[in-house]
């Protein structure tokens, strides 16, 4: 669904996402989009911790079709958030907003998914959008949720080198366990350099 591409509707993460979709394998889910964020926001301070009572029914029917896809009763999920200007070309806000892992069941993760719009409101990320001027008037959120993969091993790999911008390497940090410790920063990774041009490790540290 071409929708499903519409950062604008669904944040980067996911507009991201659905894009590999298209020709590799991506562990199942669906999308909370922005507009589900605005009818919860238009509720007003008085009912912030209520969910909308037609997107519980909306939510619960996506969770029992993912269930359904994934052949199994109460998949365990991850719901991350996915801003409209996160994971963007200037500000990826990493770490800014919500992460929950390992839920199960719809009412779980309707609460994971309200814990994530408020996160919108906290302190630090109103400190990031002023960092990198990013209007604080302006803020829309869609919310990822996701299949968990019960990973041994994770890793983040940077298509260029982060901090010295050379396109001709790759790095890659890797862990035991979930990437959220990697991106969360509560892990010192293993990180290797691997030149692209014959795919040699040029240097590595172990953590």
């Amino acid at each position: 669904d071409a929708g499903c591409q519409d950062v604008s509707c669904v944040g980067g993460k996911v507009a991201n996402l659905s894009q590999l979709a298209s020709d590799y394998q991506v562990p199942s889910g669906f999308c909370l989009t922005t507009d589900a964020f605005q009818e919860w926001a238009r509720q007003g301070d008085g009912r912030a911790d209520e969910f909308p009572p037609e997107l519980q029914r909306q939510l619960a029917d996506a969770y029992v079709e993912m269930a359904r896809r994934c052949d199994t009763e109460l998949p365990s999920v991850a719901v991350r958030s996915s801003a409209i200007d996160e994971d963007g070309r200037f500000a990826s806000f990493a770490g800014q907003y919500e992460t929950y892992l390992n839920l199960s069941g719809d009412a779980a993760v309707a609460d994971a998914v309200l814990r994530c719009w408020h996160s919108t409101g906290a302190e630090r990320v109103a400190e990031y959008r002023q960092r990198y001027g990013l209007s604080l008037d302006s803020i829309e959120m869609a919310v990822l949720v996701q299949r968990l993969v019960p990973a041994d091993s994770s890793a983040v790999i940077f298509s260029a080198n982060p901090v010295t911008a050379n396109r001709d390497e790759v790095v890659i940090n890797a862990s035991w366990g979930l990437g959220e410790s990697i991106v969360g920063g509560t892990v010192s990774p293993d990180t290797f350099t691997i030149d692209k041009r014959n795919l040699s490790v040029t240097e590595s540290k172990i953590s």
